[in-house]
């Protein structure tokens, strides 16, 4: 009889000190999650609520290195040029062998294209080392195309080409 009165108020002390726990997170609030939360609000053009999605990713793992590259991303096109450039660079620094984060680093330096002279330099830089890392990485071979694209409107839009076509 005193097992069992034993086992029982094991069980009931069990019971109440698991309820006292705090309770886990919840399956999407994770860095991953919030990262690409930012991506998306970044792609559908509200900056802000990417900037707050890539917070949220660093206030959970301060390591997560792609958030400081979304957030590079979302500052540039906010046009904070100094903010994403620290933030690419430590992207770049801590994180330079994942292609998919020097691919966001890359299109980060496309964004700041009007703000930064050495804007052409700086992307064809990051994704040679994406690239070589992954020779088909998809993300990067887009970013190169449009690189070279971006750049070649440029070059036709000069005043220097117009004389040269007359």
């Amino acid at each position: 009889m005193k097992r069992i009165h034993f086992i029982f108020y094991a069980f009931t002390a069990l019971f109440l000190l698991g309820g006292c726990a705090t309770k886990p997170q919840s399956d999407v609030d994770t860095p991953e999650y919030h990262f690409r939360a930012g991506m998306r609000a970044v792609d559908s053009g509200d900056y802000d609520a990417a900037l707050n999605s890539f917070q949220r990713a660093l206030d959970l793992d301060k390591k997560f290195i792609a958030a400081y590259a979304g957030f590079g991303l979302a500052n540039a096109h906010l046009g904070n040029t100094k903010a994403a450039k620290k933030n690419i660079g430590k992207a770049v620094g801590k994180g330079g062998k994942d292609p998919d984060i020097l691919a966001i680093c890359a299109r980060t330096w496309i964004v700041m294209r009007k703000d930064e002279k050495k804007w052409f330099k700086q992307a064809t830089n990051i994704l040679d080392k994406a690239l070589k890392r992954d020779k088909k990485h998809e993300a990067s071979l887009f970013y190169y195309g449009w690189l070279i694209y971006i750049n070649m409107i440029l070059v036709m839009q000069s005043p220097i080409f117009a004389v040269l076509l007359r």
